[in-house]
């Protein structure tokens, strides 16, 4: 009995030891985040239509639950202003193209993490320039990957032209993969991947890899084996002679993140990321720079995405929780109705016509009594 007891309080006592040994492990990564969080709130207070100071510190905190409506107003009127100004409109349908696709990609995530249905944006279209291949080649793998995301976000062009979209999408990026996995920017096969570009693909294909979809799953198994040959002892990760960056880790572990994959690989990146934090909230490029804007909004978008990873929720660009409305700005009050100038005159001349009785009256009533007097 005694040692039956002994046992039930040592496992009572280890489960507890995990627990809070789990839980202390993700304090730093709460922290970090919420300090994260904290300074994209302060530094980027009107979102740009941009990569930087833009949609990816919007996005950061959109999926955190922490954006202020006035962020999200300040960059619904700047987005419409860059349609305005660089998007090629078609008048007839509104489709808007943006010379480079991945603009258009950037803006659907935000549109959508926002709740805003991105093929209905005022009298904007930005979902139906998406669907080609062909542009979106010539910008590289990273174009590709967002494109696919951005409509895989809200679930976009959900019919034909859409499915032989992703399937082109698909079958391109697990066909330019690099011979030893992973991915580099002009997805040549003879090329070294790129860790942070690896990881933006590993977010792409994790809903086809997770689906059963062959292809996809062997080219994320051969990217996952080829990021722990590329992970340094600190869990940082190497690209050529660039050295380690923010930035790098960040994609990794948002890769991982979406395709729910933890242990060794994921605590390393993990690890690595947090050294990159400043006292301030912002994050370094390089382990010896200085605090850099898009490296502390990659930084933020990982951690996002690591959150909800470990509460169970969609991944970071899987939107399929967030309900989408189509948006037009309120209209504004109509002014107060002016009176026409025949309207004014007319009563005028009534007021006027009303004193000129009164006046007479008060004469005729002072004129009958001295008229009296002086007859007599």
């Amino acid at each position: 009995m005694k040692k039956k007891r002994c046992s039930a309080v040592l496992a009572l006592l280890l489960g507890l030891a995990i627990l809070f040994g789990a839980a202390a492990g993700a304090a730093p990564a709460d922290d970090a985040r919420a300090a994260a969080l904290g300074y994209l709130r302060e530094k980027v207070p009107s979102p740009a239509a941009d990569s930087v100071g833009g949609e990816w510190a919007l996005i950061a905190q959109a999926r955190a639950g922490q954006l202020a409506e006035a962020q999200k107003s300040a960059y619904l009127a700047n987005l419409e202003r860059s349609i305005r100004a660089n998007a090629t409109v078609d008048a007839a349908t509104g489709a808007a193209r943006f010379s480079r696709l991945t603009d258009n990609a950037r803006a659907v995530l935000a549109l959508t993490s926002v709740g805003i249905d991105a093929a209905r944006f005022q009298e904007y279209d930005l979902i139906s320039a998406l669907p080609d291949l062909a542009q979106l080649q010539r910008q590289g793998v990273p174009a590709v990957a967002y494109a696919l995301l951005a409509l895989d976000s809200g679930n976009y062009l959900n019919h034909s032209q859409g499915g032989e979209f992703r399937s082109s999408a698909v079958e391109w990026l697990t066909g330019h993969a690099a011979a030893t996995g992973g991915w580099n920017l002009a997805g040549s096969a003879t090329g070294a991947a790129a860790p942070d570009i690896t990881g933006m693909v590993l977010q792409a294909l994790a809903p086809y890899s997770n689906a059963g979809e062959d292809a996809a799953r062997a080219a994320v198994r051969s990217a996952l084996d080829a990021l722990q040959t590329m992970q340094d002892a600190d869990g940082g990760f190497c690209f050529e002679d660039e050295g380690k960056t923010a930035e790098s880790a960040a994609q990794v572990l948002a890769g991982l993140a979406a395709m729910g994959e933890s242990g060794a690989l994921f605590d390393g990146a993990l690890g690595n990321l947090l050294t990159y934090q400043e006292a301030g909230g912002g994050f370094r490029h390089t382990e010896d720079g200085a605090v850099n804007q898009m490296a502390t909004e990659q930084a933020a978008l990982a951690l996002v995405a690591c959150d909800r990873f470990a509460k169970g929720e969609t991944a970071l660009y899987d939107m399929s929780d967030v309900a989408l409305a189509p948006f037009a700005p309120a209209a504004p009050a109509a002014p107060e109705p002016k009176p026409d100038s025949g309207t004014a005159a007319k009563h005028w001349w009534k007021d006027m016509n009303l004193f000129l009785k009164i006046f007479l009256g008060i004469i005729t009533l002072g004129l009958v009594p001295l008229i009296g007097m002086l007859s007599a």
